[in-house]
């Protein structure tokens, strides 16, 4: 009988261990895909809606939702992706995260708007016109899966 109770408690940590490192291995990468949303509600050149951090893992689809109180351009810098942002609509960039590591999310706007001979510079491998301004807005982060 106490070699039958010792079998069973043998069993059942074994079972337990195996379950945790399950659990483990589980939580470390892997898994599905995922679509995510991020809204970002942009006034007077500054994020409003209040996460200024984004996270996703390698291979997630990324919809930025963006809101702006003037027409301007947001740009994810690494991705070079970059959307023409209407005043008061619902803008959506989608892409699919590629690439892990950090990247800055910004906005470009134009200072001077009657100036259409302005000329364009590069800046940290990305065009932008002479008369733009740019400012930080938040930072997309992407995991390994």
């Amino acid at each position: 009988m106490k070699l039958g109770i010792l079998t069973m408690r043998r069993g059942m940590a074994t079972l337990a261990i195996g379950t945790l490192v399950t659990l483990a291995l589980a939580s470390c990468g892997g898994g599905e895909t995922e679509e995510l949303i991020f809204e970002l509600s942009i006034a007077e050149r500054q994020l409003r809606s209040g996460q200024s951090e984004f996270v996703a893992r390698h291979g997630d689809t990324v919809s930025m939702k963006l809101l702006a109180d003037e027409p301007a351009e947001v740009h994810v810098h690494g991705y070079d992706q970059r959307i023409q942002l209407l005043t008061g609509e619902v803008n959506t960039l989608t892409f699919t995260a590629d690439a892990t590591g950090s990247f800055q999310i910004t906005l470009h706007v134009r200072t001077n708007l009657n100036d259409t001979n302005a000329g364009n510079h590069d800046h940290d491998g990305h065009a932008h016109k002479d008369d733009a301004a740019e400012f930080a807005l938040a930072v997309l982060m992407v995991q390994p899966r």
